[in-house]
């Protein structure tokens, strides 16, 4: 059942009646834009050019990778990549800065009741930071393929909380000791957009073996998963917020899941709901 109809039409406007988030829906369909009330509650909507399905980037952009994927026996991902202009960390980091400023001015239509962003890519924008991608010193391969041999999990693909998580509460002598790895959640920058991610970090440099070649598969060996953190950390962009490792670990008590901090919903979101970060108390004491 429709919430909302079209009151009156001419050469210019819209008027609709109904709610404002179901007349904002409607705009976006038709590549307009809600410019103020016309009488509650009613709003007019200015409308600009007809845009078909063909000059859509929503559309067209998927419909290019399903093309690329089902006309090639072996994509190749460094080409593409090159020829959207993705090819470095810089590059990338600009990228996915850029996108999330676009969709977060996209998304400030006023903050809910009780939080301090009006969207969650405001969020990131204010809590986290971009991480170094300068190589690994000998020192710190060293550090990393002792603490792959010992490794009691295998990182598999689509498990980027549990994988960072257990690197970093395992790399210390014991849970309440830290060890040379900590842990960050944020959004990175890999293939072709930003995605919500998480990764150890060593000295400032993110530590990511969740990610992987389509031919990878779920490795053992820590040479092969030292190579992999090699090629995203000079490959990928991070941007992201340290996470203590006492606050992770109550985190991972109470919600008894691998959840990013930025989501945690049965935590009540503390990141969206206050420009400090929820563990400040935690790190001055």
């Amino acid at each position: 059942m429709k919430t909302f109809y079209v009151v009156d039409l001419d050469e210019d406007k819209v008027i609709l009646r109904g709610s404002h988030n179901e007349c904002a829906k409607w705009a976006d369909r038709h590549n307009a834009k809600v410019i103020g009330c016309g009488g509650d509650p009613c709003f007019v909507v200015r409308e600009e050019r007809e845009v078909s399905n063909w000059d859509r980037d929503d559309y067209q952009f998927p419909r290019l990778l399903a093309e690329i994927m089902a006309t090639q026996d072996k994509l190749d991902y460094d080409a593409l990549c090159e020829s959207m202009f993705l090819t470095n960390p810089e590059d990338k980091m600009k990228d996915m800065l850029d996108h999330l400023k676009t969709v977060s001015e996209f998304m400030d239509r006023g903050m809910p009741e009780g939080f301090a962003f009006s969207s969650l890519d405001a969020t990131y924008l204010h809590h986290c930071r971009p991480f170094s991608h300068e190589p690994y010193t000998d020192e710190e391969k060293d550090i990393l393929l002792e603490q792959f041999s010992e490794m009691r999990f295998v990182s598999k693909q689509k498990e980027c909380y549990a994988t960072a998580a257990r690197l970093a509460l395992y790399s210390g002598s014991h849970p309440d000791v830290p060890g040379p790895l900590s842990y960050a959640d944020g959004k990175a920058n890999g293939k072709f957009f930003p995605m919500a991610h998480a990764w150890a970090v060593i000295n400032g440099k993110p530590v990511d073996i969740t990610w992987r070649e389509p031919h990878e598969g779920d490795y053992r060996k820590p040479e092969k998963l030292l190579v992999r953190a090699e090629r995203n950390l000079a490959s990928n962009a991070y941007f992201g917020v340290d996470v203590p490792l006492m606050y992770l670990r109550g985190l991972l008590v109470r919600n008894e899941v691998y959840t990013s901090v930025f989501e945690d919903y049965q935590g009540g979101q503390p990141l969206c709901k206050s420009k400090e970060v929820p563990w400040a108390e935690m790190l001055s004491a």
